[in-house]
């Protein structure tokens, strides 16, 4: 362990710029994660004052090593209940190091990496569901949060945290929107209704139709908005991916 330290501490000074990164000591692949901070920025919280959504439910402002204590912590403890998540080797006061878990999801489906990607998809999403059925969230569950190898699927960057008040349904039913959403960001369109069916039936979570009919209701005048075709045709990507994502959640 000294001599691993010792590298992890090289690699730090080597890499004083990037705030996640891999290092190799003794053949080995390992991942160093500095401390830094969160918090959502001003617009965010007053788009969430003003509107309700659960998927905007503001991150807790939490400085470096509040942060980085949190997802130690939570890594730790999801590790405890078998859940699949990188085990953390050691941690200093700047930084943490984790075994490595592969690559992330995002970069193996563009690349097309998977010979089926819908049946892993469905596997993720059944995977949310499974964290979600133990009573905790995620917090950042776009794609590139996820990572495989081994033929497993594993869950990475638990950094982000909400205020104690905010209810784990609304955390849980953000996780899930965040995972359609980056999916839609990349333009996959799996079958949705398949897909959480999926994560219904191991999360537990009955009430999931129900929120994403209110969710679908209470941006309805958006999506007509954003729906017009010059209009459309000038929105950033993230904009665009919401619009995509609306029209087929409609149908549920």
């Amino acid at each position: 362990m000294p001599d691993l330290e010792e590298a992890a501490l090289g690699a730090s000074r080597q890499q004083k710029e990037r705030e996640v990164f891999p290092f190799e000591h003794e053949g080995k692949i390992y991942w160093l994660k500095r401390a830094r901070s969160t918090g959502s920025n001003h617009l965010h919280q007053a788009a969430w004052r003003i509107l309700r959504l659960p998927l905007l439910v503001p991150v807790r402002r939490q400085n470096p090593r509040q942060a980085m204590s949190h997802e130690c912590e939570k890594l730790e403890r999801l590790r405890l209940s078998d859940m699949p998540v990188p085990t953390i080797i050691f941690r200093t006061d700047d930084f943490f190091v984790m075994e490595d878990t592969g690559r992330d999801l995002r970069s193996m489906l563009k690349l097309g990496l998977f010979e089926n990607p819908e049946t892993m998809i469905e596997n993720l999403f059944s995977l949310l569901g499974k964290l979600h059925r133990s009573g905790e969230y995620h917090g950042a569950s776009q794609l590139r949060n996820f990572t495989f190898s081994d033929g497993k699927i594993h869950f990475i960057d638990f950094e982000e945290n909400f205020s104690s008040d905010a209810p784990l349904e609304t955390l849980q039913f953000r996780d899930l929107f965040l995972l359609m959403f980056s999916l839609a960001k990349d333009r996959y369109r799996p079958d949705y209704g398949k897909m959480l069916q999926l994560y219904i039936e191991t999360s537990g979570n009955r009430h999931t139709l129900q929120s994403i009919h209110d969710l679908t209701r209470r941006l309805k005048p958006v999506e007509k908005i954003i729906s017009f075709p010059p209009l459309l045709k000038i929105l950033d990507k993230d904009t665009r991916a919401v619009h995509r994502l609306l029209q087929d959640l409609k149908k549920f």
